[in-house]
């Protein structure tokens, strides 16, 4: 048995919802409306400011993915929790038997096509769409890091398998979306009655810790990459996440012709390309060592950062008006 699912990859998606999207997309079922509330900026004040690193205190907000894909698109996600892998390999060879992928969460250090593969541990999902028998192994697609299938020998699975998610179809139609509450939810967000609690008033906090206290050697202590410490990898999923609404927003407009919204569209993927900057900014500034006058331009451009989104939110709430 081989499903015969297209690998679908894009800059935005997480290698998760890599395999969600090119799923949903197998059935001909739309996705965009998981990412409606993906705009967001998260950040926890810490009044002593050096008791935990500041990376470790950002967020890009609640991941409401799964839920919302069930809401607005009809499709639900069952994740079953740890299992060993007797558990695992009896579920996905009954969901291919109805002909449905699963997704297998699993140690990258057992999945052959990554290049850690047997020198590094961590967790990894990929689609399991077949059953090879003959050669003893699953095949599997992994577009997040390859647009070919894989194999994953049977030894691998059963040394590395963890837990797996089942798809099923929530509703026999797809619900209708009222586009205005959608966006109406978004602008609330920003503007909601206590400032402190907006995204905007987050991403103040944040400019004023990078400039009072930011030590970056204190944010990559203990992490060979730099680029996975907290701090790196969720200014790049802040980026992912203002392009993941902006995908939506698109979806929205195709549906139900939207008013004046292609340019918040654009500003999205400018608001991206801010915290790509941001990011490259404080790479910069760890390799340079110019700490003072680094982390005031850091600091200086996240708070440009959030008068460009400020401004963005109101152009988004005159299209509800």
């Amino acid at each position: 048995m081989l499903l015969d699912i297209k690998p679908l990859h894009n800059e935005a998606w997480s290698c998760l919802e890599d395999i969600i999207i090119s799923s949903v997309d197998w059935w001909s079922y739309r996705y965009e409306m998981m990412f409606s509330e993906a705009w967001d900026f998260q950040f926890v004040c810490d009044g002593d400011k050096k008791k935990t690193e500041i990376g470790s205190r950002l967020h890009e907000g609640h991941d409401n993915t799964w839920s919302l894909l069930e809401k607005y698109h009809g499709i639900h996600i069952n994740a079953t929790g740890m299992l060993g892998p007797s558990a695992i390999n009896d579920i996905i060879c009954t969901e291919l038997h109805n002909r449905h992928p699963t997704i297998l969460y699993i140690n990258a250090y057992n999945c052959p096509w990554i290049g850690v593969y047997h020198k590094s541990h961590f967790s990894h999902t990929c689609l399991v769409i077949g059953n090879d028998e003959k050669n003893e192994a699953f095949i599997c697609i992994d577009p997040y890091t390859t647009k070919n299938e894989q194999f994953l020998p049977y030894r691998d699975f059963y040394e590395g398998s963890t837990q797996c998610a089942i798809f099923r179809n929530a509703y026999k139609s797809t619900p209708q979306i009222n586009w205005k509450d959608v966006i109406n939810q978004t602008v609330s967000k920003f503007f909601c009655n206590t400032y402190s609690d907006s995204p905007i008033s987050k991403m103040l906090l944040f400019s004023d810790e990078i400039r009072q206290c930011l030590d970056l050697n204190d944010e990559t202590a203990g992490n060979d990459d730099l680029l996975k410490t907290p701090l790196f990898e969720r200014l790049k999923y802040l980026g992912r996440r203002r392009i993941q609404y902006s995908q939506m927003l698109c979806y929205l407009n195709e549906k139900y012709g939207l008013p004046n919204i292609n340019e918040v569209q654009f500003g999205l993927q400018v608001a991206s390309q801010n915290w790509s900057i941001t990011r490259s900014m404080l790479i910069k500034m760890y390799y340079t060592q110019e700490w003072k006058a680094s982390r005031l331009k850091v600091a200086d451009k996240i708070r440009d950062n959030a008068a460009y989104e400020q401004s963005l939110i109101m152009k988004l709430q005159n299209t509800i008006k």
